[in-house]
């Protein structure tokens, strides 16, 4: 990792995990021992919170990316928001109602 960078995800699962979940869940695990913060909201709290937005990234709180993706989940491409306030707020939501990669294996 780069120094001076950090990165965090909030990765949304649904139940029951299926083989490629728990899979990535794993990977997860070992990238937090590289400073990766990963966190976990599930399906029932995200649909709670009603958010409107597709799978994006945030880069310094001030750029957003909105990632594309096929029917099938694949990745097309991404493209750049100018909204990025709106979206910082849906970042902060979903941290605020997410848990620790680590409380969440701990539970499954």
């Amino acid at each position: 990792m780069t120094k001076g960078k950090k990165t965090s995800r909030v990765r949304r699962v649904v139940f029951p995990l299926n083989e490629y979940t728990r899979m990535e869940l794993e990977v997860h695990k070992m990238t937090t021992k590289f400073g990766n913060e990963i966190r976990i909201i599930t399906d029932d709290v995200y649909k709670k919170l009603k958010i409107q937005a597709k799978d994006f990234w945030t880069i310094d709180d001030n750029i957003v990316l909105e990632m594309e993706y096929d029917c099938n989940g694949k990745y097309l491409d991404f493209e750049k928001k100018d909204n990025w306030q709106n979206y910082l707020k849906i970042k902060n939501e979903l941290h605020e109602n997410s848990i620790p990669l680590e409380q969440f294996l701990d539970q499954v």
